[in-house]
């Protein structure tokens, strides 16, 4: 465990979730050229018919099912909040402390470099 993030250690390959994220954005990808007629490649993730029907008329108010993921879509854990340590909590204590907060209507962000102005980003 990583003693200043309090991160895990990354293990070997890549986690579920990446995989995940990458079979949604080619996915996503295909979809998206389908309809435009592009390329005669069909869409090479599997889709889960079953789940897509059993999520398309839900009720918010029903309690959720159980469904079955698509072939190729790993189980992706549910991932528990990482507690602020108390070093992290005293060093932004002291940060504060050191360069003050903003009056009411001053900009709460800190640039690196220069006067107190908005990110160009």
């Amino acid at each position: 465990m990583n003693p200043t993030t309090g991160t895990l250690v990354l293990a070997a390959g890549y986690a579920p979730a990446t995989i995940a994220h990458n079979l949604s954005a080619v996915q996503g990808c295909y979809a998206f050229h389908l309809p435009f007629g592009r390329g005669p490649v069909p869409n090479p993730v599997p889709e889960n018919r079953a789940r897509r029907a059993t999520l398309a008329h839900r009720s918010p108010l029903e309690v959720p099912g159980r469904k079955r993921r698509g072939r190729l879509r790993p189980k992706v854990p549910i991932r528990q909040p990482v507690p602020v340590s108390p070093e992290a909590l005293a060093y932004l204590a002291a940060y504060l402390d050191e360069a003050g907060l903003p009056d009411g209507g001053g900009p709460v962000w800190r640039t690196g470099r220069g006067e107190t102005r908005p990110p160009t980003y």
